[in-house]
């Protein structure tokens, strides 16, 4: 459930990572790239002042996302940045968000609980970086007392880091550093003895997947099949096995795949894609529901590398995209339904019950405002659902999570009053209610 920005084909805007935790506006500078560079108003200053990371064969390790082109000069960026990545939760409406907090280039993380008082925030030491970004979490039980969350510090360069959680407070974790750039932006835990972090990193020799494990107290590196084309690992979701997403390059198209957790390893499975994908997808998150298959989110890219939603679900056969339902004409189509966006989380409490969060351009290409929206499944199909009451000119969600019996609850950003604010909605039934964090 862990959220990721995927990865652009070759030809789009140079991908660039948000080094201090701001949630870019991916699709915006999608929007701008195909107007020519059109520059758009407030929100514009998100990819200002970020670090771009030294690129390896075309691809950089970790999430990716197009960088926004700098403000005009009168603009400044807001003083103060918050946003939330990802939340896990559990019974009796038990939950737990991680994000990060920027006062101009710098960052640090932070996590919201939610308790039955509404929400608090729980500070996060620093693991001793100018900037730092949480972009997972996993729990173990009902309620949020044993989670960890996994990200990447630069201090310099860029490093995985791990945090666990009691329940009351969180300590370091540390992750092993394989490479030069090193990042883990998703985690799956089965129980207390056993996580599995999922990312990416570098050497000289190129960009290879990066598969931890956390055995009791201490992290380990899992052996991870060969894939061609600088693959990254992007999310994994654990039950009864493991199950990671991620993509790799094929000449110009973004290809993704997955990987399955074995009695002897990771074994590697091919994700086709949709009719209309022309330059490919990426996957940003995925879900394995109790006692049945998994299901992954993301974009899939058009012949201009125009973004749209992507859903695919695993069966009997394999993987397969799904069509999703417009609510205009009632069309399903797993290529287009009136949506330019893409996912970035996915929580499937039961079988054939998903619920799927994202953001889209809406509007014209001028402004091109920023929403976040829903995909909700119901007996066994995709709907496109209600718009959230978010008034914002640059929103998105980020992460969702769901519990048999309560509301979703989504997370993410919004700009509002000439800043960045955390997110928080409860979703049901395709219905969002705005929720006042910290």
């Amino acid at each position: 459930m862990s959220p990721r920005h995927p990865t652009l084909p070759p030809g789009a805007p140079t991908a660039r990572r948000n080094d201090h935790g701001v949630a870019r506006v991916a699709l915006l500078a999608v929007a701008v790239f195909l107007l020519g560079g059109a520059v758009i108003g407030s929100a514009v200053w998100l990819g200002w002042g970020s670090t771009p990371r030294p690129p390896r064969e075309g691809r950089q390790v970790g999430a990716t996302v197009p960088s926004l082109p700098p403000p005009p000069p009168t603009t400044s960026p807001p003083p103060l940045v918050d946003s939330l990545s990802a939340v896990w939760c559990g019974r009796g409406n038990a939950c737990i968000a991680v994000g990060n907090s920027s006062r101009g280039l710098s960052g640090h993380s932070y996590s919201e609980v939610r308790t039955k008082t509404g929400w608090r925030v729980v500070p996060i030491a620093s693991p001793g970086g100018s900037s730092e970004r949480l972009s997972a979490i996993s729990c173990v039980g009902t309620a949020p007392t044993w989670c960890v969350a996994v990200g990447s510090v630069t201090s310099p360069g860029e490093h995985a880091f791990a945090e666990i959680f009691d329940g009351t407070r969180w300590a370091s974790s540390p992750a092993v550093r394989p490479g030069t750039f090193d990042d883990l932006v998703g985690v799956g835990c089965e129980s207390r003895a056993r996580c599995v972090a999922v990312g990416s990193y570098r050497t000289p020799r190129g960009v290879f997947p990066l598969m931890e494990e956390l055995n009791g107290s201490t992290w380990s590196v899992m052996g991870s099949p060969a894939v061609s084309g600088a693959p990254v690992v992007t999310a994994v979701s654990c039950g009864a096995s493991c199950v990671a997403v991620g993509d790799s390059l094929a000449g110009e198209i973004v290809v993704p795949f997955s990987e399955e957790l074995t009695g002897s390893g990771w074994r590697v499975t091919p994700v086709p894609l949709p009719a209309g994908a022309q330059k490919g997808a990426a996957l940003s998150s995925v879900d394995c529901a109790p006692h049945g298959w998994c299901t992954a989110v993301g974009v899939q890219y058009g012949t201009r590398g125009t973004p749209s939603p992507l859903v695919e679900q695993q069966g009997a056969k394999g993987w397969s995209p799904v069509a999703v339902h417009s609510p205009a004409s009632g069309a399903a189509s797993p290529t287009s339904f009136g949506v330019t966006g893409m996912l970035s989380g996915v929580s499937c409490p039961a079988a054939g019950l998903c619920t799927a969060v994202g953001e889209k351009v809406e509007g014209n290409w001028a402004s091109a405002p920023l929403v976040p929206f829903l995909l909700s499944q119901s007996a066994g199909s995709w709907f496109l659902a209600g718009r959230p009451p978010v008034d914002s000119p640059a929103a998105r969600f980020s992460g969702i999570s769901c519990v048999l019996g309560s509301p979703c609850v989504a997370v993410g950003s919004l700009f509002k009053g000439g800043q960045y604010r955390p997110l928080v909605a409860f979703v049901g039934t395709g219905v969002a209610s705005l929720v006042p964090p910290g």
